[in-house]
């Protein structure tokens, strides 16, 4: 090339970096909620054609996925979005990018969080690279978990809410309550959920709610779990990350809580609220006792559509800000708690809270209001005055301590080839490690006994609940080839314990999965007992101890049938899989 090609070429070079750059979003078609004003929210079907459209519009950055099918065949969508072009969960933790799960639509007619967070992507996806969070981090976003209950679309199915004009239903199809179903996993939504992100293994997870209740100032809600039953490093995490999401809001000018804002008596601010963990039946709960930052966003129901979407996006735009400046220590101290979770062998673990101490007087801010009797029901009537803002100074608790604990095994749970199919399904889904016995097992297990079985008298999330009520004991026992073997040695024994304790509230037990083993199937006849009852009494210590029996328990004494059962008990006949839970433990 001679010399003067040389400059033309380079003189063409520098005149065309000197041109200016001119960068312009692509377009995208409109939400329902953007074209009426935030007043309106889309069916489902503009959810999909937007997942994909933006999937289109940046094909470096965004990918349009499904999770599963909803019970009525729809199509479970979740979007990755990587600024950085990760969509590999191994190339992922390969570099330490910190994965965030936002979910909406949980309750279907608590739906800003859908459009909130729709527009809040859209807004990061068209900032220059320099200028988004999206770079630094992979954000997984399910905008309708509930999406049959989504498309039961009504302007009055949520009566006490402030818009959008219509809105979904609180449950899904099967008319169960998907953020009542985290640890006994029913529904496929909530398991396609679970399972889509056991692959990506997110350190925070987003759950996007509306409330019910009072009407007060207090216009956001964040609650994380982790800062009540985290541990260590995820504790300090959770707390610091707390402090900074309350004061980024504030500085925002919202009134934000990180409180549950539910009072003990529906009808009486006075009556104060009390904070503490629940189990986890329910999704934000569930990731703390995963060893992950579950966050619960409540906006309150009587600010308008538009006021909730905005604090929604505002809490998004914190978060994923903060998640981005400091995310190897999100990576790492998740990390931590993996490994210090593996190893509670032989400690008390907690499965579940009460409140201890005396309370706070905090100054929530709430509305004036009159309450009188109702001419109609015959009971007190509330009735706010929102135009006359004022402070109430409720009691809140705050300090909480175990109520229920169990001891982590040395080395784990066994769970019987009877219902290791169905069970095993569970912690599949629950990221459970075990592994399936190839030969019978002998030794020596504990084995979880019920004295006492209490049956609900009502349906509760499509189950009969049951209360067992008896103890572990060392027996003998061999364990068939094809039951499970849970070790304690695994971050999620926590969970595991949650589900495989009967005093837990969420176990397998308690949820009812067990009540078959709670029926007597076989009989012996009270004129045979009777006949083996006194070849029995020929014992001298099975005597006496049944002559203990009828004096110090009275209701023994006078039962004819407890008399007898007794005896049945040590008859060769007797059921020894009757009220015994399938799970061993040792």
């Amino acid at each position: 090339m001679t010399s003067s090609l040389i400059r033309f070429a380079l003189l063409a070079v520098v005149s065309f970096s000197l041109i200016p750059f001119s960068w312009s979003a692509p377009k995208l078609p409109p939400m329902k909620a953007e074209t009426s004003s935030w007043k309106e929210t889309g069916r489902a079907e503009e959810s999909e054609k937007l997942c994909l459209a933006l999937a289109r519009a940046y094909p470096n950055k965004v990918r349009c996925q499904s999770m599963g099918v909803s019970p009525q065949g729809r199509n479970m969508r979740v979007l990755v979005v990587s600024g950085s072009g990760v969509f590999s969960p191994e190339v992922a933790k390969k570099k330490s990018l910190p994965v965030v799960w936002i979910q909406a639509g949980i309750h279907a007619g608590e739906i800003e969080g859908k459009d909130a967070t729709y527009h809040f992507l859209k807004e990061q996806l068209a900032l220059p690279a320099r200028e988004s969070v999206l770079g630094s981090q992979v954000i997984l976003f399910c905008p309708i978990l509930s999406i049959d209950g989504h498309e039961r679309f009504g302007k009055w199915n949520r009566a006490n809410q402030n818009g959008p004009v219509e809105m979904g239903w609180r449950v899904n199809s099967q008319n169960l309550n998907l953020n009542r179903d985290y640890a006994k996993l029913d529904t496929p939504e909530v398991e396609a959920s679970l399972r889509f992100m056991e692959k990506w293994d997110p350190q925070v997870w987003v759950d996007l709610h509306t409330t019910d209740g009072a009407k007060f100032q207090h216009d956001v809600a964040l609650v994380l779990p982790s800062t009540l039953v985290g541990q260590g490093a995820l504790k300090t995490l959770s707390l610091s990350l707390q402090d900074r999401l309350m004061s980024g809001l504030t500085r925002r000018e919202h009134q934000p809580l990180w409180f549950y804002p539910e009072f003990l008596k529906t009808d009486d601010p006075m009556s104060g609220i009390e904070h503490y963990p629940d189990s986890p039946k329910m999704g934000y709960a569930y990731f703390a006792y995963r060893n992950r930052i579950g966050i619960l966003v409540e906006t309150h129901s009587w600010k308008n559509y538009e006021e909730r979407a905005t604090a929604t996006e505002h809490v998004l735009e914190e978060l994923t800000a903060d998640i981005a400046s400091r995310g190897k220590e999100y990576v790492q101290t998740m990390k931590a708690a993996d490994l210090a979770a593996s190893q509670l062998a032989g400690q008390l673990y907690p499965l579940a809270y009460q409140i201890k101490g005396e309370p706070k007087t905090y100054d929530f801010q709430g509305y004036e209001y009159k309450v009188e009797k109702s001419t109609v029901s015959g009971q007190n009537w509330i009735r706010y005055d929102d135009q006359k803002p004022t402070v109430w100074k409720i009691p809140l608790w705050t300090e909480n301590e175990a109520s229920k604990s169990a001891t982590v095994p040395s080395r784990g749970y066994w769970v019987d080839a009877d219902v290791a199919p169905w069970v095993g399904a569970k912690l599949s889904a629950h990221g459970i490690r075990f592994e399936k016995l190839k030969k019978p097992l002998s030794g020596s297990f504990d084995v979880f006994r019920g004295t006492k079985i209490e049956l609900g008298t009502k349906s509760v999330e499509g189950h009969v609940r049951a209360t067992w009520t008896g103890a572990w004991k060392n027996e003998q026992l061999e364990i068939p080839a094809d039951s499970l073997f849970v070790p304690s040695n695994q971050p999620r024994i926590g969970i595991a314990m949650y589900l495989f304790e009967p005093d837990s509230a969420d176990s397998l037990a308690s949820w009812g999965f067990f009540n078959a083993w709670t029926e007597q199937k076989e009989y012996v006849e009270d004129y045979v007992l009777e006949e083996f009852a006194r070849e029995k009494l020929n014992d001298p210590e099975i005597l006496k101890t049944f002559l203990e029996k009828i004096q110090n328990d009275v209701e023994f004494g006078k039962s004819p049938e407890k008399r007898l059962w007794f005896f049945y008990e040590l008859h060769p006949a007797y059921d020894t899989k009757y009220r015994r839970l399938p799970i061993f433990k040792g």
